[in-house]
């Protein structure tokens, strides 16, 4: 929240420039992260949780999926720069990030299915009953893109001072 209220005058400036992905990218990360961060705040301290919040609580991974989704765009789109969206890079790279984000969500929806029909109500609170043994291989292949494009960009910075 405070990063929000330092960089609000300087965000001022962009509602008056021209639309680009860069720019919708921005506002996605900035205002649909805040309110998805207000509304899990929000249900997840609500005295007493109905059935429908208990099962609400899964629906957010997708969400949270779909940030991440977003942030790792606007990393793209700083590495399709340092190239000057070079197709060799753009391509490939589009491709990976296609490929590990409906694997993504494939795992997403595995997980979802799993926790409906694991998820309890213990003294009010919504508790899942056990854990998937692999839940921890759920971030591996983002974190894969990830190293892609640190690769990229550590090259691209090693070209540039040596």
């Amino acid at each position: 929240m405070w990063d929000l209220v330092l960089t609000f005058p300087c965000e001022v400036r962009l509602w008056n420039t021209r639309w680009t992905l860069a720019k919708v990218l921005f506002f996605v990360n900035r205002y649909f992260a805040l309110g998805t961060t207000i509304l899990t705040t929000f249900l997840t301290f609500d005295v007493t949780p109905t059935d429908a919040m208990c099962s609400v609580n899964a629906f957010f991974a997708v969400i949270a999926l779909l940030l991440v989704a977003n942030i790792q765009m606007i990393l793209q789109h700083r590495v399709y720069a340092l190239y000057a969206y070079d197709k060799r890079i753009v391509v490939p790279v589009s491709v990976l990030f296609i490929a590990i984000f409906v694997t993504m969500m494939v795992m997403a929806v595995i997980v979802y299915l799993y926790e409906k029909d694991h998820e309890a109500k213990i003294f009010g609170a919504c508790c899942l009953l056990g854990s998937m043994d692999w839940l921890y291989l759920f971030w591996v292949p983002m974190m894969g893109l990830d190293f892609v494009l640190v690769a990229l960009s550590v090259y691209k910075s090693l070209q540039h001072y040596l």
